[in-house]
């Protein structure tokens, strides 16, 4: 079976492009297939094996299970973006008809005060859906672990086969945590494999808190 990644690989960056953008664009030093190789790295991560895979990053102060088997893929993408520099660290767990991602970014800290926390989040929102040029299908605002979050569902058209994204994101003071499920069936993504996968996020740690964001949660 091939790979979500082989089929996909710009649909993968994409998604994940546009926190580093602020909801606009953003240029990558990559297309994407480092995820479609299957490139591994291991710096400052940390994978704990069980019966599926439970991924620690201690620099990015977050955890998540990834299931359906071992095997993962790392990358550290630098973008340039209006706001600078910014690096994209991703973890893929790529199981053929659906895909877990998991990344995380820092804005600059002299900038993230400039805007209110939802409307960061309502941006990167937006900036995903046009990225893929897709539909958004539904969304919800909630606090993650004390933090503003939201929630959103977008169907896209990738090399024309229908693509659905259920992504989850949540902004810890400069720190933007995006974590996606992608499949090709829209049903998946409220599966049991789906919801597990989404609920066994956590962010470690309260360092990030001490940072500030923008007023208005």
């Amino acid at each position: 079976m091939a790979k979500f990644a082989e089929r996909f690989p710009l649909l993968l960056i994409a998604l994940l492009l546009f926190s580093a953008g602020w909801g606009g664009c953003a240029d990558s030093d990559t297309d994407g297939s480092e995820f479609a190789e299957g490139s591994e790295s291991g710096v400052s991560e940390e994978v704990v094996e069980n019966s599926d895979t439970l991924f620690v990053s201690k620099e990015g102060e977050y955890s998540i299970q990834f299931s359906g088997g071992k095997s993962i893929a790392e990358q550290a993408v630098p973008v340039q973006t209006e706001l600078g520099a910014i690096n994209m660290n991703m973890v893929l767990a790529d199981r053929g008809d659906y895909a877990m991602m998991a990344a995380y970014s820092d804005y600059p800290k002299a900038i993230i005060g400039l805007r209110k926390d939802r409307e960061i989040l309502d941006s990167a929102r937006g900036g995903a859906v046009r990225n893929v040029n897709g539909t958004l299908v539904k969304e919800r605002d909630y606090e993650f672990q004390g933090y503003p979050a939201k929630e959103f569902y977008v169907k896209g058209v990738q090399q024309g086969k229908d693509i659905y994204v259920r992504c989850n994101i949540t902004l810890v003071g400069a720190r933007l945590y995006q974590i996606l499920y992608l499949s090709m069936d829209e049903a998946d993504l409220n599966s049991a494999v789906a919801n597990d996968y989404i609920a066994s996020f956590k962010i470690n740690g309260e360092a990030k808190e001490e940072e500030g964001t923008g007023e208005g949660k």
